[in-house]
């Protein structure tokens, strides 16, 4: 049939060219914060969240060789739901 495996392009994030310094100055706050307000390590908080897919989906489909375009049914579907992952300076990882 002439098909390989073949991984889907996507775009990549952006990182600012400053970065590291914005991280280093945000830990900076946090610690003066922390100690300006003797906070208990128990209670510094990080959390994020991100995107669980209802429908999972690979990067990787079977198409013919040598095309340039290769498409994937279904890596459009944008269901899901969101869940937040939180964990405390101590180590302490928080339920879902």
């Amino acid at each position: 049939m002439g098909w390989t495996w073949r991984r889907n392009t996507t775009a990549t994030n952006k990182l600012p060219a400053d970065w590291e310094s914005q991280g280093h100055d945000m830990a900076y706050k946090i610690v003066a914060l922390v100690k300006t307000y003797d906070i208990p390590e128990e209670l510094v908080i990080n959390s994020d969240k991100t995107a669980l897919h209802i429908r999972p989906s690979t990067n990787q489909t079977y198409d013919v060789k040598g095309v340039k375009d290769v498409k994937n049914l279904g890596k459009d579907d944008k269901r899901q739901i969101t869940c937040t992952v939180s964990s405390t300076t101590s180590g302490d990882l928080l339920p879902l």
